[in-house]
């Protein structure tokens, strides 16, 4: 009988101690001379993660491979889970890691259809455990994740503001002297420099736009997170809430919202700043066509001759008026007036929540569990994968 034989009697599977797992780690670890001989297999949909993790759990308890010793407490994990099986005198790991499920056989080359064949062995003994499996899979937590609208649009303004500070929008000083070196020279920087205006426009108008709806969704989150249970059980009450007037909604969360320790006023001067954000935004966002406010300089006609105020290259004078009210100080004091807006409504709420409210500010995949009507944190921003080489 073939050792790849001897692993496809699935009923001899059995799933020695964590003790006994790593007491085969190490020594195999002293076989210095041994050649590598691992084969390993990379889910690609042929099995459900779930599925496999319930039936493995249905017949041999708890994960007990050796990188188990290793796991933290939490979520952030390379491995998640990890069994040993020994079958006779061979051993197959089964893991998953943040990239993949993963099957490695300590034996020689095995092909594709042998693979095949033991990923279908094992998903036609799932009968044999089904109750079980049920069971198991009953008793995990169901969770939602969900992209988190604030972190997003925050991470896209802060990658906007650091390209915006990174151009140079220095207008280029024209030569006194016309000599060819110089003249060529200007000619580069001026080029150089609409391009530059080029992209600051759109970052500008970009952040422009987007910082009023950044504090707007930070708004909507707070209800979502903090809104009391007759709120949140009402689904009319609750849309009504986040459909209100922006002014309204914002001096309403102390009424609407738990752990408020005290009133959004009309007179503070962040709530002040961040309405007058909002009103500019709705100029912006409706493209209003408005000369007085949107004026950007003045000329003067002797019949078709333009005479201006002041000494400037008529292209400049565009160039510069293609960034006229989303220059980069415009757009980054936008960015300000939200950040001093989200701490203002941040001190007004008590320690104990504002705690969770800021880690939830910085998770782009919450989850939500509805059964309880939690949500959570459920994994690092920063995902860690393994990669081994054969």
């Amino acid at each position: 009988m073939s050792n790849f034989t001897i692993i496809l009697n699935i009923e001899n599977w059995k799933a020695p101690t964590i003790e006994r797992v790593i007491e085969r780690v190490e020594v195999k670890n002293k076989e210095k001379n041994k050649a590598k001989e691992n084969q390993r297999w990379i889910n690609e949909g042929e099995l459900k993660p779930v599925d496999i993790y319930c039936y493995l759990k249905a017949r041999f308890g708890e994960p007990n491979g050796y990188t188990m010793v290793a796991k933290s407490s939490d979520s952030d994990n390379i491995i998640h889970w990890h069994y040993s099986i020994e079958i006779e005198s061979q051993v197959l790991e089964i893991l998953q890691t943040n990239s993949s499920l993963e099957i490695i056989i300590d034996i020689g080359k095995i092909t594709e259809n042998q693979w095949n064949e033991l990923i279908n062995t094992i998903k036609k003994d799932y009968k044999n455990f089904g109750k079980e499996m049920s069971e198991i899979r009953k008793s995990l937590e169901k969770w939602t994740m969900f992209v988190n609208p604030f972190n997003r649009l925050n991470e896209i303004i802060e990658t906007l503001e650091l390209r915006l500070k990174k151009l140079d929008l220095a207008e280029p000083i024209r030569p006194k002297l016309m000599i060819k070196r110089y003249v060529r020279r200007h000619l580069d920087e001026k080029e150089k420099w609409f391009e530059n205006l080029a992209e600051a426009r759109l970052i500008g108008a970009s952040i422009r736009m987007l910082a009023p709806v950044l504090a707007e969704s930070f708004i909507n989150l707070v209800i979502f997170l903090l809104a009391k249970g007759e709120v949140k059980s009402d689904k009319r009450v609750y849309e009504d809430l986040i459909r209100k007037q922006i002014d309204i909604r914002v001096k309403s969360l102390s009424f609407y919202c738990d752990y408020f320790i005290k009133k959004v006023e009309d007179e503070d001067i962040e709530l002040k700043k961040f309405l007058s954000l909002m009103n500019s935004r709705n100029d912006f966002l409706h493209g209003n066509v408005d000369p007085l406010r949107f004026k950007s300089q003045e000329v003067y006609f002797d019949n078709n001759i333009p005479l201006f105020n002041d000494e400037k290259s008529l292209q400049n004078r565009l160039g510069l008026d293609s960034i006229r009210y989303i220059e980069p100080a415009e757009a980054l004091n936008d960015i300000q007036v939200v950040r001093e807006f989200v701490n203002y409504l941040l001190s007004h709420i008590a320690p104990e929540a504002r705690g969770k409210l800021e880690i939830l500010m910085k998770d782009s995949r919450p989850g939500w569990r509805e059964d309880v009507g939690e949500v959570g944190s459920l994994f690092p921003n920063k995902i860690a994968e393994f990669f081994p080489f054969q």
